[in-house]
């Protein structure tokens, strides 16, 4: 048997395609088998003996289209729930920051606002020129990410029912009612997820650098990178803990510019 290299850069399927010849094969039921066999992880079915190898990379396709389907599912529900709704369900700190980002390229200075956080002034300044279902818009497309990099991380940890993630995340009551509002909760949540899949993808670095510029995202972005700290003190993780200061340091170099 011959075992060949994964490579979707040729047309041969991605999975390691083990081929054989039945009259060399004294026993007969060692290629029956092989035969029929199907590999989920990559899309590829493969049905071998007598030599034959049968390709199907439209299987790959499907597979993929899959994975689509899910998230795009997702943006098409919310969407239909939350973009018709012409109001805020907050009356308080989520107008100002609304105000804030509407008006930020008026008053430059605006995305330098600790107050209005200024991430989120740059990420919602496009869509509050909308109104308010411009900000909802925002606040669809940021569920549906962050729901897909959570079930991403929860494929990356080998859990069983990855494909529940999208219902723990949408269906926690209190995260459902931040995403008809225009605070920074959500986009926080997304930020989240973000730094714990790029940790959990075996990639401290980058991790860490995001994780130096939640506070630009949130005021707990602090807790954040004091607990960051600690996990990288027990990890071994110690050239990469400069990186936790690079966003505030970054930020403040940035903010002296302008001033």
């Amino acid at each position: 048997y011959e075992i060949r290299p994964r490579d979707w850069s040729s047309d041969v399927c991605s999975s390691d395609l083990f081929t054989g010849d039945d009259e060399n094969d004294g026993d007969q039921g060692e290629t029956t088998r092989n035969r029929n066999r199907f590999d989920d992880s990559d899309g590829c079915a493969l049905v071998t003996g007598r030599g034959t190898e049968i390709r199907m990379k439209q299987l790959y396709l499907s597979h993929k289209l899959k994975g689509v389907a899910a998230p795009v599912s997702v943006f098409v529900l919310l969407s239909v729930v939350i973009l018709p709704l012409d109001f805020t369900g907050d009356r308080t700190d989520g107008i100002f920051h609304y105000l804030i980002a509407k008006t930020a390229l008026k008053y430059p200075s605006y995305f330098f606002d600790l107050w209005g956080k200024p991430i989120f002034t740059l990420t919602a300044m496009p869509f509050a020129q909308f109104g308010f279902r411009g900000m909802h818009f925002m606040n669809v497309l940021i569920a549906t990410a962050t729901a897909w990099l959570v079930f991403l991380t929860a494929q990356r940890l080998k859990f069983r029912h990855a494909w529940l993630a999208y219902f723990l995340v949408l269906l926690t009551p209190v995260y459902f009612q931040q995403l008809y509002t225009m605070m920074t909760e959500p986009l926080f949540a997304l930020w989240l997820a973000w730094i714990i899949f790029l940790f959990v993808d075996e990639k401290p670095a980058s991790a860490a650098v995001f994780a130096s510029l939640s506070p630009l995202v949130r005021q707990e972005g602090y807790f954040l990178i004091v607990l960051m700290l600690f996990i990288y003190l027990w990890k071994g993780y110690y050239r990469f803990l400069p990186h936790l200061l690079l966003g505030l340091l970054l930020f403040s170099f940035l903010g002296f510019l302008f001033q």
